[in-house]
């Protein structure tokens, strides 16, 4: 009896095996989870430093790292870069940029740097400006059919830009998104959202889509909190078509998105009270959201970064940091900023590091 169970056992293993050991597919039923700590991770993570601070004033900022591992900033108009080697800066201000502000920079696989949208004292643009870092100049590269701020800019596979929604006036926004072809420096139709959105986030997933969150309407008013949204779109590069992705579990806009290493794109921040610390998780191959795990610190949420690491390091505007974990979907803390406050930027260099910029501070984090 023993032998013939141990028979039935190996040629079962056989069978199994020349089957290529298949997963069970999960029922319609089946809602997948994550595994969730109750505590945050024990410790504080991380160091920071404090570096030169930048060249002009308070301000609009932008920070974008060149092939050269040099780091961009568009800065009121002003345009300045930071050797991070070296910690200094140069100013290279240009006439073309002269108090332009709000736009999206969007590093191309050429090297050069794509400025779309923003406002100037005359309103809202739509002419596009390319930087060129083997020059150090600023050119312009074709115009928007809208002209808009609050808005996205998201590289694809295919080397194109999309921009999506934002605002066109004080009391409108735009569901038109555009595609920019740095290869002929013009702009094409991207199709239309399902709403108008402006202060949504927009993250590339790994099979080049691209997933749409949250944002809001303005009411007449011009009061952004009286109509933010929960629901997501994923845009379909080849077909150039929007579809609905579910709901998050709150209303959100101004929040961070980032793409983990697994694909999942955790979403923080951005609801009316700034004590919610809660995440959403979503998970492209199931197309679900799932509840992530509560932030160690309050917001608002001012940026989100994925470190070498597969970690996301997530800064609120008093500077105080939180580390996420995807390994363990956990949060511990992360060392605050020294100087760093309010409405900053930040930047991952080649070195690993996380540069911020904020107004009079500059500085530097350390894992």
């Amino acid at each position: 009896m023993h032998k013939k169970r141990c028979l039935y056992l190996l040629v079962a293993g056989f069978v199994s095996f020349a089957s290529g050991c298949q997963p069970e597919e999960p029922s319609a039923s089946e809602t997948p989870s994550l595994e969730t700590r109750s505590a945050p991770l024990e410790g504080v993570v991380g160091t920071w430093s404090t570096n030169a601070p930048q060249l002009t004033g308070t301000g609009w900022r932008t920070a974008t790292l060149l092939d050269s591992g040099l780091v961009l900033s568009v800065r009121d108009g002003s345009t300045g870069l930071y050797n991070p080697y070296s910690d200094t800066w140069r100013s290279l201000v240009g006439p073309y940029l002269f108090g332009r502000i709000r736009g999206t920079v969007t590093r191309l696989p050429s090297g050069k740097v794509l400025l779309a949208g923003g406002t100037l004292s005359s309103g809202n643009q739509n002419q596009a400006m390319l930087f060129d870092p083997a020059t150090e100049s600023w050119s312009d590269t074709g115009s928007m059919a809208t002209g808009r701020v609050d808005h996205t800019a998201t590289l694809l596979d295919s080397n194109l830009v999309l921009v999506v929604g934002g605002s066109y006036n004080l009391r409108g926004q735009t569901a038109l998104a555009e595609l920019y072809d740095p290869t002929t420096g013009t702009w094409s139709s991207a199709g239309v959202l399902p709403e108008e959105l402006s202060m949504h986030t927009a993250t590339q997933l790994y099979s080049g889509e691209v997933l749409v969150t949250g944002g809001t309407h303005f009411d007449i008013w011009n009061h952004p909190f009286s109509n933010p949204r929960s629901a997501a779109y994923v845009f379909q590069p080849a077909t150039k078509t929007w579809t609905p992705a579910g709901n998050m579990s709150r209303t959100r806009m101004g929040h961070v998105a980032v793409r983990l290493y697994s694909g999942n794109v955790l979403v923080a921040g951005g609801t009316a009270d700034a004590n919610d610390t809660s995440s959403d998780v979503y998970n492209p191959y199931s197309r679900q959201w799932l509840p992530g795990p509560s932030l160690p610190i309050p917001g608002p949420y001012v940026s989100a970064t994925l470190l070498y690491s597969g970690e996301v390091l997530v800064l609120n505007s008093s500077g105080q940091g939180a580390l996420y974990d995807a390994s363990a979907n956990a949060w511990r803390l992360a060392a605050s900023a020294q100087q760093v406050r309010g409405d900053f930027v930040t930047v991952m260099l080649q070195t690993g590091h996380v540069l911020a910029l904020g107004d009079g501070a500059v500085e530097r984090y350390t894992r």
